[in-house]
């Protein structure tokens, strides 16, 4: 779900991407550090606020994304095909 809030290129900051997914902001932080760890996350300073952390997806996310999305459609045509 993280990678699903930053697909559309918007960077955002960590409240944000917590209330996307839903989750409190501590449970959040530990998704973020986690994609942040596994290099699918990129963090930097805000620029009009320094302590605001601001997220975008990596070059390695941008790629997970992807693959999640074609396996989405693979899934999508084999039910399609059951329900034939």
């Amino acid at each position: 779900m993280l990678l699903c809030a930053l697909k559309d290129g918007q960077p955002r900051s960590a409240n944000e991407l917590c209330e996307f997914i839903g989750l409190s902001n501590s449970r959040g932080s530990r998704i973020i550090n986690t994609s942040e760890a596994k290099k699918l996350i990129e963090r930097e300073m805000g620029k009009d606020d320094k302590r605001k952390m601001i997220f975008t997806l990596s070059d390695t996310g941008k790629i997970k994304v992807n693959e999640m999305a074609k396996e989405e459609l693979v899934i999508s045509n084999q039910l399609r095909d059951l329900l034939k």
